[in-house]
């Protein structure tokens, strides 16, 4: 992305990006393209990484991850902390 855009990905781009990446992985753990076998292998998603950092999902289906604290210095992105689950 950087070096065809001349850029850095916004936050959005990357969350986008871990999604499809997360439902390839899913797809390929599956052995599968059933909605319902997806939905399974999606289920036991532990640890993957994505360019984000790791994702798991919990019994509910939502995403457990780290959360960042970014604030903005001199017009610029800076990090302050990264927040376990």
């Amino acid at each position: 992305y950087r070096k065809k855009y001349n850029e850095e990905p916004s936050a959005f781009a990357a969350l986008g990006f871990d999604a499809y990446l997360v439902i390839i992985d899913a797809i390929n753990r599956a052995k599968s393209a059933k909605p319902e076998d997806i939905k399974n292998a999606l289920a036991q998603t532990k640890k993957f990484q994505g360019a984000t950092g790791s994702i798991t999902f919990d019994e509910n289906g939502d995403a457990i991850k780290d959360a960042i604290v970014k604030k903005i210095e001199n017009g610029k992105f800076k990090l302050v902390s990264i927040v376990k689950p």
